[in-house]
């Protein structure tokens, strides 16, 4: 049995409302309980940040499945057998149209960094995410190194990602249409 959820919500913390735009805690920080007796042992908890494209990789090992090729993420069962104690980092992001503004983040080390672009600009953040849960206290500001090696984590992600040899294609009117029906595009 898994209980999780896609996303939280955001009820005006930061000042902001719903759950495009933002990548704060309040919304990446999502339920994942896992149980399957006789297979994962029972009322354990992991404190450790994760993702959920991880899902995927862990069911297919817990049921003995080769997981599909070119799936991200990794099996979070070495972590939960204790064969291993640390996780990767976990990335998030969201995009325009959908949101008005482009923003990418990385969990790892204890912090998150996120790194936003918009018309007006960009601008980064950072919080201690246990010292600050509440992501309250931007250090971006005080703690240059930190912020540097969140900063290349998340960039040697996007220069490994599929969609950094992406090219972009082309719609026809009717395909555009279609889009904006939907929302997707304005």
């Amino acid at each position: 049995i898994i209980f999780t959820s896609d996303h939280g919500e955001g009820l005006g913390d930061h000042g902001q409302i719903g759950h495009i735009k933002q990548l704060y805690d309040s919304l990446l920080r999502v339920p994942l309980i896992l149980t399957y007796p006789g297979r994962l042992p029972a009322g354990m908890t992991i404190d450790q940040p994760m993702s959920l494209v991880d899902v995927l990789p862990t069911l297919s090992e817990i049921v003995d499945l080769d997981p599909p090729s070119g799936i991200s993420g990794t099996s979070l069962l070495p972590l939960i057998t204790g064969n291993q104690t640390t996780t990767t980092p976990v990335f998030a992001a969201t995009y325009r149209p959908e949101s008005d503004v482009d923003k990418l983040a990385v969990v790892a080390k204890g912090h998150k960094y996120i790194h936003t672009v918009s018309d007006d600009g960009e601008w980064e953040e950072l919080y201690d995410l246990v010292a600050d849960p509440q992501e309250l206290n931007d250090l971006a500001p005080t703690e240059p190194p930190i912020l540097d090696e969140l900063r290349a984590l998340l960039q040697a992600r996007i220069q490994s990602s599929p969609a950094a040899s992406a090219v972009d294609a082309e719609l026809s009117d009717e395909e555009k249409a279609q889009l904006e029906a939907l929302g997707y595009i304005r």
